[in-house]
């Protein structure tokens, strides 16, 4: 198989955004892989672990949710990206730092999925969902780089804010772990006033 570099189409983008095309949960993970950069083989290397093969590129080609961009490799050109505006996410993203990473270790970009657009009459539960969403892709790449890789897939599972309120143990302890008391407390805090926004 040839090893082609893929991007989203505005199909596929409008899947990571609003969840429309109720794609699979195994196949939306590999479809956030493909940013114009990735080639097929990078993103199979990277999901190899949760079973998903050539098959799924081929089904995401096939429904429209990606395209070919160029063919990775040492004589093929360059790809650039086409830029993407920035996404404003509903809750302010705490300072904390960026764990550097190995060009072999870093993580997908997720920005394009960092925010769910929200319908002007979302009620309130859509509301705290998108702002927890927003919190855990906002701040679980920074402080824990490719060690929270599965957490930002479990990110991306979720459906329910008890989805991600499950998390929010996990996530403190893997911050605490990595960066001490003062940085786990203070997303500790903030992540509780998010899910805590509804009472």
């Amino acid at each position: 198989m040839t090893n082609f570099i893929y991007d989203k189409t505005d199909k596929g983008r409008d899947e990571i955004a609003t969840r429309q095309y109720r794609l699979a949960p195994r196949l939306r993970t590999m479809l956030l892989l493909f940013d114009g950069k990735n080639s097929s083989d990078q993103a199979l290397q990277k999901v190899v672990g949760l079973g998903i093969d050539a098959a799924g590129i081929t089904e995401l080609i096939e429904h429209g949710f990606i395209h070919e961009v160029g063919v990775a490799g040492a004589n093929a050109p360059a790809v650039v990206a086409t830029p993407i505006a920035p996404v404003v996410a509903t809750s302010a993203a705490p300072d904390v730092p960026v764990i550097a990473a190995g060009s072999d270790e870093s993580l997908p970009d997720l920005s394009q999925a960092i925010t769910l657009p929200l319908d002007s009459v979302a009620d309130e539960v859509q509301t705290q969902f998108q702002s927890v969403y927003n919190f855990f892709n906002d701040t679980i790449k920074k402080t824990l780089g490719f060690r929270g890789f599965a957490m930002q897939m479990k990110v991306e599972r979720a459906s329910t804010v008890d989805d991600l309120r499950a998390l929010r143990d996990p996530f403190v302890a893997a911050v605490l772990n990595a960066h001490g008391p003062t940085v786990a407390k203070d997303l500790a805090d903030r992540l509780d006033i998010l899910l805590k926004s509804r009472n």
